[in-house]
């Protein structure tokens, strides 16, 4: 257990009631590994070769998790192979492996 730690977790998809369109929402498990409440976490995702969106988490507990569902919906509607990455960036955290 590091002293800061934001930890990307359980990669919780892409919903939309099942079907494909073009407002997904993208969620995520974002985990607090640490010893302190963390506040104001940069929480990214960046699909295709799309300008990263970032949102602010305001708050997660020591040694909690949440599911983290971003406002920005992606759009998937349009045919073909498409990546996603989902990321954190807090400036304290000491273990960057675990923050995609």
């Amino acid at each position: 257990e590091y002293s800061q730690d934001v930890n990307m977790g359980e990669w919780r998809g892409i919903t939309s009631n099942c079907e494909v369109s073009s407002t997904m929402s993208v969620s995520v498990e974002v985990l607090n590994e640490s010893d302190d409440t963390l506040t104001n976490i940069p929480i990214y995702y960046q699909y295709d070769n799309n300008s990263p969106v970032t949102q602010i988490l305001a708050s997660l507990p020591v040694n909690d998790m949440v599911v983290f569902t971003f406002n920005t919906t992606i759009n998937g509607a349009t045919p073909g192979l498409h990546h996603l990455k989902v990321y954190s960036a807090y400036q304290g955290d000491a273990e960057r492996d675990n923050d995609t």
